[in-house]
């Protein structure tokens, strides 16, 4: 029966909410600015819960992780699911609904994502835009009108057919022939339009340049560096995206209505279960024969590695193994260093033919670098280095590749630790007696003949003794003043008085001062990096 409620909404969109997916309301319900809009969806659901809708659930903050200031009055996130969908009221009471491209009523919204629903299918969405500006058009509304569409009650702009569903510049096609209808239509009237590829980070552009055949339509999208992207979509089934480095295949990902599948090339499997998973995860292999590794006792792991890169979202791409120097990527070579200066009084880091380094008497061999100015050098013994010339920092970081790669893959399990105090520093005098001290275990996997790392929640510890310099131990924890008795003991086991402490002077003055309470003469860390014994005779 109809009443005030119900004749508000279309019979599509009502028999869409009624049988929709609910979830519990959220309790936090009397605080939303859109309070009007999510007590009528919840007597709508027959009083269930809050409604999902093309896999968006719907209210205030409902399943969502909403900030603050994301959640004051007039101004929300609302739904969460394949559209992430920002509220703001303007003045005229309107909202705008960023994440769709429009500006529209909520109830129109809510319209939008039932039929978003009705029409989904695994063809990605298509965004169009006007490739001439010249001529003053609309770019969703004339696009539509020149495929056919027929306008669509309850949403303003939004047009349909049995294949095509189109509001504002967004195009869903529910096959592959009505995305072949939207882009060949494109060109013919000099529209162009972009469209995520199964990779979510990547995105293919259609323009007057594209290929095109019988049954098969394929894009090429060059990046802002070194990799360039072909998209092909082919038949009624499948889409292909292939990434390409310098000609040479990195990977492939295929879709299809039912399934998403990767390909690449994986480097072999080394060491824990823990780095075999990260390198599935993040490492892609590419094809051609490294340089030879003619460095006495350089470790078999090099040659293994080939020439990886490591696609880490969010903290930048590295490049691992023997490569060519005019193989790198564009950023990364020129980043490569010529000279390093390690500290003062010690010898700088020459470079002589790539990728070989020399730091007086030592042989050292360039293995790695990115995502900015950083190098890894691997030394005649099999010992790993990290150089920052931007920066001047010096650090060795291991005894051997696996494991320093094994602390790569470690760290995303050492950060949720939180050991977020400053770096104290303590010339080393015996292997694992403060980690017993201080009941922490060992990390195995993470340690080798001249490093090792012990991690529990309240502390994490790093004892080396590289190649040059003198033995030391790192230590954080979660707040500076859980370091002071380690000060303490060191003092009393070792005979300990001059530490160093690296970090923000606003977070260290206090820990500082305790120290200096204590009689302990405290030097400045700087970085934490590598140190010459002169350091500690300052």
């Amino acid at each position: 029966m109809a009443n005030s409620l119900t004749t508000r909404w279309s019979d599509r969109a009502l028999d869409a909410l009624r049988a929709a997916p609910v979830v519990p309301r959220t309790p936090l319900a009397d605080l939303s600015p859109t309070r009007e809009l999510d007590d009528e969806l919840y007597e709508l659901t027959g009083r269930r819960g809050m409604p999902v809708l093309d896999g968006t659930t719907l209210g205030y903050p409902a399943t969502i992780d909403a900030t603050t200031d994301e959640c004051q009055r007039g101004y929300c996130l609302w739904g969460r699911g394949h559209a992430r969908i920002r509220l703001s009221e303007g003045h005229d009471g309107a909202w705008e609904t960023s994440d769709l491209g429009s500006t529209i009523s909520w109830r129109a919204c809510v319209e939008l994502l039932v039929l978003r629903q009705q029409y989904r299918s695994w063809i990605p969405v298509l965004v169009c835009r006007d490739a001439l500006p010249t001529l003053p058009r609309r770019w969703g509304r004339d696009l539509a009108q020149a495929l056919g569409l027929g306008a669509i009650d309850a949403v303003d702009n939004a047009f349909g057919d049995d294949e095509i569903l189109c509001w504002d510049s967004h195009f869903l096609a529910r096959y592959i022939d009505g995305a072949a209808r939207i882009l060949e239509r494109c060109n013919s009237l000099g529209f162009c339009a972009s469209m995520p590829a199964p990779d979510a980070y990547l995105t293919f552009v259609s323009d007057i340049e594209q290929q095109s055949a019988q049954g098969r339509l394929e894009h090429l999208h060059r990046g802002a560096g070194d990799d360039e992207v072909v998209v092909s979509i082919a038949g009624r089934d499948l889409i292909r995206q292939q990434r390409m480095f310098r000609g040479h295949l990195m990977e492939a990902v295929e879709a299809t209505p039912t399934r998403l599948e990767r390909f690449r090339r994986h480097p072999p499997a080394l060491g824990s279960d823990r780095l075999r998973e990260y390198l599935r995860r993040h490492a892609i292999v590419l094809p051609a024969t490294p340089p030879p590794a003619a460095m006495a006792g350089a470790p078999e792991e090099l040659l293994l590695l080939g020439r990886t890169l490591l696609l880490r979202s969010g903290e930048g791409n590295m490049w691992l193994g023997l490569w060519r120097i005019e193989d790198l990527p564009d950023a990364l070579r020129r980043a490569a260093p010529t000279a390093v200066a390690v500290a003062r009084g010690a010898p700088k880091i020459s470079r002589s033919e790539w990728p070989f380094y020399r730091w007086g008497d030592l042989d050292m061999i360039c293995i790695g670098g990115g995502p900015e100015f950083e190098s890894y050098l691997c030394d005649a013994t099999g010992a790993m280095w990290s150089c920052d010339v931007a920066y001047g920092h010096f650090e060795f970081v291991g005894g051997g590749v696996v494991s320093w790669l094994e602390r790569l893959a470690f760290n995303a399990d050492l950060d949720a630790m939180g050991h977020a105090s400053a770096l104290l520093t303590i010339p080393l005098q015996g292997w694992g007696e403060l980690p017993e001290y201080l009941n922490v275990p060992l990390v195995s996997e993470c340690s080798d003949a001249r490093s090792r790392l012990y991690v529990s929640a309240a502390y994490a510890i790093w004892e080396s003794s590289p190649t040059r310099g003198v033995p030391a131990v790192d230590v954080r924890a979660r707040e500076a003043r859980e370091l002071i008795p380690v000060v303490k003991w060191a003092r009393q086991r070792w005979g300990t008085m001059k530490v160093a402490v690296s970090g923000d002077d606003r977070n260290t003055q206090e820990l500082v001062a305790a120290i200096e309470a204590e009689g302990i003469r405290v030097l400045d860390g700087e970085t934490g990096g590598w140190k010459m014994a002169s350091f500690w005779d300052d």
